[in-house]
C-alpha cells in the first residue's frame, strides 16, 4: 500500500512545472513489455498522425443510426433511472456509463462524475473535429436538476475528458460541486469557468478527502463519510494547443470510503469499504500492477478503456487495446470493469462496435470471477465490495 499524502493548499507555477516534468521523466522511463519506452520524437508522432491516421480518419464513417439504435442503443433517462439515481443503495458502488470516458459513481451517498464530455463534438469548437454518432442519455442541465453532483473528477486535459460547455454547466448549475484535476488545471478553471469553482489539485500519489453526510442526511450524530480521491499514476500525456505537450499533469484516480466507524472494527452494522478505479486514458506500462494494483488495489469496480487503439502501431504509445483491458483489469485487481472509451466519437479507425466485439469473445471462455462485459450508454449496474455485479 502506498502512502499517500494530502495536497498542500496551494503551489506555485514554478512548483508545478517542476512536478509535471519530474512525472513526464518517471513516464519515460518506465518499461513497456520489458524494454525502456524512451523519449518520443514529437516530430515523429505528428508526421506519423499526418502521414498514417489522417488520411485514415478522414475515410472513416459510423454505421446508420438506424444500425446503431438496433445494435448499440443509448438507454435514454426516465423516470424510473432518476429514481434509481437519486436513491442508490448504500451498500453498493453504482455505476452509470455516460458514453465515452464519462461516468457515473455513486458511492455510499456520494456522487462522483468523471470526465463529463456531453457536447456534440470533442474539439476546440463546435463546428469542426470528432462529431458523436451516440447520444448521452440526458443532458448536463437534467443531471444537475435530477441529482447532486458532489465531485467532478477530471484525468487530463484532452478535448475528449474535459469539455469546457460540460463543466461550465455544472458549475453554472451545481456551483457547489469540487472539482478534482491534476496539476496545472486549476489556473485552467479559474480562467474558463470562475475563480469562484471549487478546485483541487492534485500530483501522483496525493489524495483529497471530500466529507459529506451520506444520503444527505443532516441529523444530529449521523454517521460523517469522507470518500478519498486519489491520483494514481497513468501512462498519457497532456495538450490542448498543440503547443503546450507535457505542461499539465494527467492521471487516474482511485475512490475509496472512509467513515467515523472505521476504526470500529467490531462495528456490527459497519458498511465495508468500497473502492473504485477510473483510469482515464493510458498505455500498458509493465508497473502498472505495482504503481496502481498494489498500491491501491483490490478494486470492486474499475472503469478501463476499451477503444481508440487502431492504427496499433500509433495508438500504443496512448492506449491500450481491448487485450491490455483485461491485462490491465488483473493488473489493477479490479474485481470488475466497465468498458468505456468506445461506441462514441470517431476517434480512431477500428470499426464502431469491434471493441465489445473483442471483449466479449476474450472474456467468454475467462474462468476468473467478476465480469467485464457488455455496456450500453445510459445503463447502471450495482457493485458489492469483493463482489460481482447485481
Amino acid at each position: 500500500m502506498t502512502k499517500t499524502k494530502a495536497a498542500p493548499t496551494s503551489r506555485s507555477r514554478a512548483e508545478i512545472a517542476a512536478l509535471v516534468q519530474q512525472r513526464v521523466n518517471e513516464r519515460e522511463a518506465w518499461l513497456v513489455d520489458g524494454e525502456p519506452q524512451g523519449k518520443k520524437s514529437l516530430l515523429k508522432e505528428a508526421n506519423q498522425f499526418v502521414g498514417d491516421v489522417a488520411p485514415k480518419l478522414a475515410l472513416f464513417r459510423p454505421p446508420s443510426q438506424a444500425f446503431l439504435d438496433e445494435h448499440f442503443p443509448v438507454q435514454y433517462f426516465d423516470y424510473e433511472k432518476w429514481e434509481q439515481l437519486r436513491h442508490p443503495p448504500l451498500e453498493k458502488i453504482q455505476v452509470t456509463w455516460m458514453s465515452h470516458a464519462s461516468v457515473l459513481f455513486q458511492i455510499q451517498g456520494c456522487s462522483v462524475l468523471a470526465d463529463p464530455v456531453f457536447s456534440q463534438r470533442c474539439a476546440p469548437t463546435q463546428w469542426n473535429g470528432p462529431k458523436r454518432y451516440r447520444s448521452p442519455p440526458c443532458t448536463i442541465a437534467e443531471l444537475c436538476h435530477h441529482l447532486l453532483i458532489d465531485v467532478v473528477i477530471i484525468s487530463h486535459n484532452h478535448y475528449d475528458h474535459l469539455d469546457f460547455a460540460s463543466v461550465r454547466d455544472i458549475h453554472k448549475f451545481s456551483p457547489a460541486t469540487t472539482f478534482v484535476v491534476p496539476l496545472g488545471l486549476k489556473l485552467w478553471f479559474h480562467k474558463k469557468i470562475s475563480k469562484h469553482a471549487l478546485v483541487q489539485e492534485l500530483d501522483w500519489n496525493e489524495h483529497y478527502d471530500y466529507n459529506y453526510n451520506p444520503a444527505g442526511s443532516s441529523a444530529i450524530g449521523a454517521t460523517r463519510q469522507s470518500l478519498r480521491i486519489t491520483s494514481v499514476p497513468m501512462r498519457h500525456w497532456s495538450s490542448r494547443l498543440g503547443v503546450d505537450r507535457d505542461k499539465t499533469l494527467w492521471c487516474g484516480y482511485s475512490m475509496a470510503t472512509h467513515s467515523d466507524d472505521d476504526d470500529d472494527q467490531k462495528a456490527p452494522t459497519a458498511v465495508p469499504t468500497q473502492k473504485a478505479l477510473f483510469p482515464g486514458d493510458t498505455a500498458w506500462f509493465d508497473s502498472m500492477q505495482e504503481l496502481v494494483g498494489e498500491a491501491y488495489g483490490p478494486f470492486d469496480v474499475a472503469a478501463i478503456p476499451i477503444g481508440a487503439y487502431e492504427p496499433r502501431g500509433f495508438m500504443k504509445h496512448n492506449h491500450i487495446n481491448v487485450e491490455e483491458a483485461v491485462k490491465m483489469m488483473d493488473a489493477c485487481r479490479a474485481v470488475n470493469a466497465v468498458p468505456i472509451h468506445w461506441g462514441t466519437f470517431p476517434l480512431t479507425i477500428e470499426p464502431v462496435l469491434e471493441p465489445r466485439e473483442r471483449l466479449e469473445s476474450l472474456m467468454k471462455d475467462r474462468v476468473a470471477p467478476g465480469s467485464f462485459g457488455s455496456w450500453l450508454i445510459g445503463e447502471t449496474k450495482q457493485f458489492s465490495a469483493g463482489r460481482g455485479a447485481v
